[in-house]
C-alpha cells in the first residue's frame, strides 16, 4: 500500500492529536502501550482482508492513526524531559549567583535588555539594564532572584500562558533586574559570533544613514528587529494591522529569497544556485533568529529552490505539511503554545484555500495595470479571514482597517527592504549609503505615516469580550463548511483554477506562487524578462 494524501492526512491528525493531548494533560504510559499494541494487532489483521480492499484500507488507516497518536505523545514527553531534574529547582524564589553563557543574541528595547543565558543544562531568561554592553557568547555572572514563569492576564482580559510560551523556547527560569558582570568572551558558537558581529556593523550602518524612527522600521522589515521600533510605533502598527511586516512574516522571507535568487542567477549555474541558495536561507534564518514564522517560510523557500532547479513540481500543500511536520517534531510545544507558529500556518492555508474562491466569484479586470491591486486585495482579505478567530481568542482586539493599510503599504515594502539593505551593505562608502538611505527614509516614512494616521482613527480597532476556545473551533468549522460547499457547487467547472489546490494568486502575502513560477519558467530565474516580474513592477 503506497502512501497517498489520505495516509498523510491521517498520520498528521494522529500526530497532532497526540502532541495536543500530552501538551495539555499528562497521558499515562499504559495508554501509549495499549495504543501501540492495538495498532500492531490491526496491522497484522489487515492482511486477512486481502480480497476486500476497502476493509483493508480502513483498518490500515486506523492502525496508522493509533501509531501516530502514540508517537506524538512520546515525542512530546521526551521534549519535556529537559525541564525535569534541574538542580536550580531547589533555589526557586531565592537570590542566586550563577555563571552562564549568553546563548542567544541579546534583545534591546527602550527599557531593558533581555538575555537568554545557558547555565549548565538550563536556559534562563534574564532582564537587566539596557545600557550594559553584552554580546552573544559572553561568559557572565548573574546575581538576582530566580523565579519560574507565571501566567498573567492581559489588558483585554486574556490569560497568557507565559510558562508554556517560554517552554516552547526551551526556557524554564527567570531572573529579573539582574546584576551582570562579564567575565569572558567567545564562549559561543564561532560561526554565530562572526555572523552577529557582521549584523551589528550592518545595523550601525543603517542607523547612521537613516534617522529614527525610519531606521527602526527598516531594521524591523529586513531583520525582524522589532525592539528598534519603539513603543508608540509598535502600537500604531498593531492597531493598523501591520505588525506582520515587522516580525519577519513569510512575505518578508519570500521577498528576501527572491532577491537572493535573482542575484545568484547572474553568477552561478544550477547546482551552484541550489547550494548557495539553501546556504543563504540557512544563514538568514540564523541571523534573524529561528522564530516559528521564519522556520516555516525558510523550509518552504528551500523546497521552492530545490523543486525548481531539479525539475520537480512544487506542491504547496506538501511543502506546508513537510514544514509543519519538521517543526513540531523538533519542538512539539510550538503547536499549541506559539502564536506565531499558528498564525503563520493558518495564514498560508487561507491563501491556498480562499484566494482561488475569490478568483472564481469576483469580477476582475483584464486590463494591464502597473500594480495588481485586485490580487493584493484578495490575498489580504484571505489572510485576515484565516487568522481572525485566533486573533479574537488570543488578543481580543482586531483591526478594522487592516485591509486598507495593507493595500497602501505592502506594494512599497519590497522597495523599503531593498533600499534599506543597500544602505547597510554600502555603509563603508558614505556618499552612496547616504544617497540610498535618503530614498529608504522617504519610503519608510510613508509607511510610518500611514500606520500613524490610520491607527489614530476612533474606529481603527474593535475590542471583543473574552471568548471560549470552542468559538474558535466553531468559526473554523464554519469556514471549512463554506469552503467545502463552494467547492462542491463549482465542481462541474473542470479545468478551472478553482479546483487546483496548488494554485496561488499572482500577488499574495507569501508570494510563493510568483517565486515558484519564476524559478520554474526559467533556469536563470527569469529576472531578465519583463514578463516574469511581479505585476506591480511591470
Amino acid at each position: 500500500m503506497t502512501p497517498n494524501n489520505t495516509t498523510i492526512i491521517v498520520f498528521t491528525i494522529g500526530l497532532v492529536f497526540g502532541i495536543s493531548l500530552q501538551s495539555l494533560y499528562s497521558v499515562s504510559y499504559n495508554f501509549i502501550i495499549w495504543s501501540l499494541f492495538i495498532s500492531l494487532i490491526l496491522a497484522i489483521l489487515m492482511w486477512r482482508f486481502e480480497s476486500r480492499e476497502v476493509e483493508r484500507k480502513q483498518v490500515f488507516l486506523f492502525s496508522l492513526f493509533l501509531f501516530a497518536l502514540a508517537f506524538g505523545i512520546v515525542r512530546t514527553d521526551i521534549y519535556t524531559w529537559r525541564f525535569q531534574g534541574s538542580s536550580l529547582v531547589n533555589f526557586l524564589n531565592q537570590k542566586v549567583s550563577l555563571v552562564g553563557v549568553v546563548w542567544r543574541e541579546p534583545e534591546y528595547n527602550d527599557k531593558r535588555l533581555r538575555l537568554v543565558v545557558k547555565s549548565g543544562t538550563d536556559l534562563i531568561l534574564v532582564t537587566t539594564d539596557r545600557l550594559q554592553e553584552i554580546n552573544y557568547g559572553d561568559k557572565i555572572t548573574i546575581s538576582g532572584k530566580l523565579t519560574s514563569p507565571k501566567n498573567f492576564t492581559t489588558e483585554l482580559g486574556r490569560e497568557f500562558d507565559y510558562q508554556n510560551y517560554l517552554r516552547a523556547q526551551k526556557i524554564n527560569y527567570l531572573i529579573s533586574f539582574a546584576k551582570i558582570t562579564v567575565t569572558g568572551e567567545h564562549y559561543g558558537n564561532f560561526f554565530l559570533e562572526k555572523l552577529f558581529s557582521i549584523k551589528k556593523i550592518f545595523i550601525e550602518n543603517i542607523q547612521t544613514a537613516i534617522p529614527p524612527p525610519a531606521s527602526g522600521l527598516g531594521l524591523g522589515l529586513l531583520l525582524g528587529v522589532k525592539s528598534a521600533l519603539g513603543e508608540e510605533v509598535d502600537t500604531n502598527f498593531r492597531r493598523s494591522g501591520l505588525t506582520h511586516i515587522v516580525v519577519l512574516s513569510g512575505y518578508n522571507v519570500m521577498l528576501i529569497v527572491t532577491f537572493i535568487s535573482a542575484f545568484l542567477a547572474f553568477f552561478v549555474g544550477r547546482i551552484g544556485r541550489i547550494l548557495l541558495g539553501l546556504l543563504a536561507i540557512i544563514i538568514f534564518a540564523l541571523l534573524v533568529g529561528l522564530s516559528a514564522t521564519v522556520m516555516r517560510a525558510s523550509i518552504m523557500a528551500g523546497l521552492v529552490i530545490l523543486s525548481s532547479n531539479l525539475g520537480r513540481d512544487y506542491n504547496v500543500w506538501r511543502a506546508l505539511w513537510l514544514a509543519g511536520l519538521v517543526m513540531i517534531m523538533f519542538n512539539p510545544y510550538l503547536l499549541l503554545f506559539d502564536l506565531g507558529f499558528q498564525l503563520s500556518f493558518v495564514a498560508t492555508i487561507g491563501l491556498i484555500m480562499i484566494v482561488p474562491k475569490f478568483e472564481s466569484t469576483i469580477i476582475t479586470s483584464k486590463t494591464k495595470q502597473i500594480f495588481d491591486w485586485q490580487s493584493l486585495l484578495k490575498a489580504t482579505i484571505a489572510t485576515q479571514l484565516a487568522v481572525l478567530p485566533l486573533l479574537i481568542f488570543y488578543t481580543g482586539e482586531i483591526s478594522l482597517i487592516s485591509v486598507l493599510t495593507n493595500i497602501l503599504v505592502l506594494p512599497v515594502v519590497p522597495i523599503a527592504m531593498l533600499t534599506t539593505f543597500i544602505t547597510g551593505l554600502f555603509g563603508f562608502w558614505e556618499p552612496l549609503s547616504i544617497f540610498v538611505g535618503y530614498g529608504a527614509y522617504l519610503v519608510l516614512t510613508y509607511i510610518l505615516l500611514v500606520a500613524e494616521k490610520l491607527s489614530n482613527l476612533s474606529y481603527a480597532t474593535l475590542a471583543l469580550p473574552k471568548s471560549s476556545l470552542w468559538w474558535v473551533l466553531v468559526l473554523y468549522l464554519t469556514f471549512g463548511w463554506l469552503w467545502f460547499f463552494h467547492t462542491r457547487k463549482k465542481v462541474s467547472l473542470k479545468g478551472s483554477k478553482l479546483l487546483d489546490t496548488n494554485y496561488l494568486s499572482d500577488w499574495s502575502l507569501e508570494d510563493e506562487d510568483k517565486v515558484r513560477l519564476r524559478l520554474k519558467s526559467n533556469t536563470n530565474f527569469g529576472v531578465n524578462k519583463k514578463s516574469d516580474l511581479p505585476k506591480f513592477f511591470k
